[in-house]
């Protein structure tokens, strides 16, 4: 997990596997249809997800965007697949923090 410089925060504050063979066949069909871009995001939120299979180990990033964009990066390329960012928010639960700044202001 990375820390993020805008709220602080990571996707999930912790490693949270992923078991369900539904979730994990729709992660990959959306993560093999990604798009190569060369645009650089201001993200929201960053996530390292790593694939464990019998044979080998494979890590990304991906971080989402404050346009509502996907940016997934490994060591040479980076990928946008706007619909990855979403679906693990709907997977993990992720609620955007509210910071004790917009807090204060409300009172």
């Amino acid at each position: 997990m990375h820390p993020n410089s805008e709220y602080k925060t990571n996707l999930v504050g912790h490693d949270f596997p992923i078991t369900d063979l539904g979730a994990i066949d729709t992660l990959l069909r959306l993560l093999y249809h990604v798009e190569l871009t060369s645009s650089r995001f201001s993200t929201i939120w960053t996530t390292e997800m790593t694939f464990y299979t019998d044979h080998d180990t494979v890590s990304i990033t991906i971080a989402q965007s404050k346009d509502n964009g996907t940016q997934i990066e490994n060591y040479s390329d980076r990928w946008r697949k706007d619909e990855v960012g979403a679906y693990l928010e709907k997977l993990t639960s992720y609620k955007v923090p509210v910071s004790k700044d917009s807090v204060l202001k409300a009172r």
